[in-house]
């Protein structure tokens, strides 16, 4: 998959609305312009990570989050934009780097599944970085034990805060008694500078014991670094 140059900037006008959603919501924004006497812009930039790897690590897993919402359509994928519960913004989170679930019904569906994403960027050149492979270790990761761990972590989010719904919506996807299997979609998603994508497709790529669900997205972005670098500052300036 890759951006024609034409298209970059239509696709950096429409992230940083969802992008800025994704670490504080318009409630959050607005009740803190109230309390504290700061516009929207500085609240924002308190809530976003400084230019370096955490940045580029999370704009490849919003911009991920998004890309699979889209490439499922028609039907429609719901997940928790997790970015919006970190306490430091300058740590990566822990767990699946992206989780999006579909449901048929209320009631469990054989037609029911989740999907799991690890993701990977790669802006410069580093001879010693591999993302297609390291994206592709994490997704089996996931598909091992991470997702698991991860579906519970939710879990436990969501009766910390008292959320039944969102307990009852994620118990169809813990409970080993439930009688309805529902599927697995694994994905590792590798997003890279343009330049680098012949190379980087060059490399051999150690693909044993895979499960069959496992799915491997490249991405090619031209001049990525300053792609992820603008849509950060465009998030600071866009309103609520």
């Amino acid at each position: 998959m890759s951006l024609k140059h034409d298209e970059i900037e239509e696709f950096l006008s429409k992230l940083p609305f969802e992008f800025r959603r994704c670490y504080v919501t318009d409630k959050k924004i607005k009740h803190n312009i109230k309390k504290l006497s700061m516009d929207a812009n500085e609240i924002i930039r308190n809530y976003l990570p400084d230019k370096g790897n955490v940045m580029s690590g999370e704009f490849g897993e919003i911009f991920s989050f998004f890309l699979l919402k889209e490439r499922y359509l028609p039907l429609r994928l719901y997940g928790p934009r997790k970015w919006l519960w970190k306490i430091d913004r300058n740590r990566p989170l822990q767990y699946t780097d992206v989780i999006l679930f579909y449901r048929v019904k209320s009631v469990p569906d054989k037609g029911d599944f989740v999907v799991s994403a690890e993701t990977k960027m790669k802006a410069t050149k580093n001879k010693q970085y591999n993302p297609i492979q390291d994206a592709f270790n994490g997704a089996t990761l996931d598909s091992i034990s991470r997702l698991a761990i991860t579906l519970t972590w939710l879990r436990q989010r969501s009766i910390k805060s008292s959320d039944q719904k969102s307990v009852d919506f994620l118990n169809r996807f813990i409970k080993s008694t439930e009688s309805v299997e529902y599927g697995k979609h694994f994905k590792a998603i590798a997003i890279m500078e343009e330049i680098l994508l012949k190379n980087e497709l060059s490399k051999k790529i150690d693909i044993k014991n895979t499960d069959n669900n496992l799915e491997i997205v490249v991405v090619a972005i031209k001049g990525l670094k300053s792609v992820y670098q603008e849509t950060y500052e465009r998030i600071i300036a866009c309103s609520i």
